[in-house]
């Protein structure tokens, strides 16, 4: 039987290779974050589920993708809300960030969830809408999240130093315009469904 991912825990339990992953992740330093969860055990990849579950104020989205393979394991429709909710976010945060050039990474997500994004295809668009309306309510009843300029150092302007964001009061407007986009663009794609 597989391991239920329960919403409350407390951080005074969590072991001290995921506080370190946490911590990795909490001060910008993504790459030794993703390393640390490849590392952990079978525990351990649970209470960081339980953990960025719980603090979307802290959890940089990217972590919900490369973790949905592991929710799969117990419950696939969990997995592929959290992986909807992850690449929603993720793209959101790209779009604020000055240099359209960090928008590549999102090409690779799909090959950090693969379990998980085997089943939504098989599942159709019209699945896949359901999940990212599902998405969608809690990004925007969640206002919580980190700085999205994470996102910002995955452009080519990391390797001059000159990472930035957009203007803050841009965000919201950004955030509406992508969740809007997606949604639409499923719907296009059931309709084209349809009409084929």
């Amino acid at each position: 039987m597989g391991v239920t991912f329960s919403s409350a825990y407390s951080a005074q339990k969590l072991s001290g290779n995921v506080k370190k992953a946490i911590k990795y992740m909490e001060t910008g330093q993504n790459e030794l974050a993703v390393q640390a969860v490849k590392n952990f055990d079978f525990y351990e990849k649970n209470e960081f589920i339980n953990y960025i579950k719980e603090n979307p104020d802290k959890t940089v989205p990217v972590f919900y993708i490369i973790m949905s393979d592991e929710i799969y394991k117990t419950s696939k429709d969990e997995a592929t809300f959290w992986f909807s909710f992850g690449k929603l976010r993720a793209v959101e945060d790209v779009k604020m960030c000055k240099d359209a050039s960090a928008g590549q990474q999102v090409a690779i997500y799909g090959m950090l969830a693969q379990n998980t994004v085997k089943y939504m295809n098989e599942k159709g668009n019209q699945y896949m809408l359901e999940q990212l309306e599902k998405a969608v309510e809690k990004d925007e009843k969640t206002p919580l999240r980190p700085e999205p300029k994470w996102a910002c150092y995955h452009g080519i302007s990391a390797f001059s130093g000159k990472v930035d964001t957009l203007p803050q009061s841009e965000f919201e407007n950004i955030k509406k315009e992508t969740r809007e986009m997606y949604i639409n663009s499923m719907k296009k794609h059931i309709e084209d469904e349809k009409n084929n």
